[in-house]
């Protein structure tokens, strides 16, 4: 009976052992899906990674390709020799950086973009308010007649019935003229006779700047009738563009910077050209547009 007694024991034990086993022999299982779900990861990571190398090889192909584009146009379509000299030296330094890291690449690229995108913009929009302002000097001086002082004009902002001239010779000095119907002229009241280049108006009309080549900036808070000198530096200024409300403003100087005020033209500041932060780029700047 003893014996029947160990055996029976010794049985329960192999049973106990026989479910260990299967419990060890289930985890192993488990653990074997989990090892092949681990290598499945493994090779998603492996084809990601790779597809990504491929992305960062094809974007730097293609900043290749856009700076060497750039560098072509800045070549190509400089308008004299100092332009060129300056986007010669604008490029060596665009160069540089973009060879300090990905990032520099892409804000810069992304730079010349925007730049080249609004120069467009701005280009076209200039030159339909040139034929604009040409319609409406001719028109100004066949119907105002003797009102209006035969000169060279070369500005004129008009809002809503209000408007400004000014008229610009190299060789001599012109005033600046103010009008509330468009019909009759008269010089405004402390007017100065300087080589005026150009003027903007806000859309009432009330806000106005004008700019001297070789002198300040002038504005104006009365609908032109009355000018203040701003803080500006006196420099070759070329144009000035107004925003609707007459807060913000950019003036640029010929063959220097751009300038901006948020201040109604009381106070104006130099702009950083370059994404990584140096000084701005002195360019032959011809004409700015604020939009409206």
């Amino acid at each position: 009976m003893q014996s029947n007694a160990t055996i029976a024991s010794l049985q329960q034990q192999q049973q106990v052992a026989n479910s260990a086993i299967s419990a060890l022999q289930q985890q192993k299982q488990q653990d074997n899906a989990t090892i092949v779900t681990l290598q499945q990861h493994l090779q998603q990571a492996n084809t990601t990674i790779a597809s990504l190398t491929r992305t960062v090889s094809y974007l730097s192909d293609s900043l290749t390709s856009v700076t060497s584009t750039v560098t072509s146009l800045n070549t190509s379509t400089a308008s004299s020799i100092a332009a060129l000299q300056a986007a010669q030296t604008s490029s060596t330094v665009t160069i540089l950086a973009l060879n300090t890291s990905i990032s520099s690449i892409a804000g810069t690229v992304s730079l010349l973009g925007n730049n080249i995108t609004s120069i467009t913009r701005i280009t076209t929009s200039l030159q339909a308010q040139q034929t604009q302002t040409n319609v409406s000097l001719a028109a100004l001086q066949t119907t105002a007649g003797s009102s209006l002082a035969s000169a060279n004009m070369t500005s004129l902002s008009v809002a809503q019935q209000y408007a400004s001239c000014n008229n610009y010779s190299f060789a001599s000095a012109g005033l600046n003229y103010y009008s509330a119907d468009g019909v009759a002229w008269a010089v405004t009241p402390n007017g100065l006779s300087a080589s005026w280049r150009a003027i903007s108006a806000s859309s009432s009309g009330q806000y106005q700047t004008a700019v001297i080549y070789n002198g300040l900036i002038y504005t104006s808070s009365n609908f032109g009738a009355t000018w203040t000198a701003s803080s500006a530096p006196s420099a070759s200024w070329y144009s000035v563009s107004v925003s609707s409300s007459g807060q913000y403003q950019t003036a640029v100087i010929y063959n220097g910077l751009i300038y901006t005020s948020s201040n109604f033209g009381a106070n104006w500041c130099p702009r950083i050209m370059t994404a990584t932060g140096a000084p701005g780029v002195a360019l032959v700047w011809a004409a700015v547009q604020v939009a409206v």
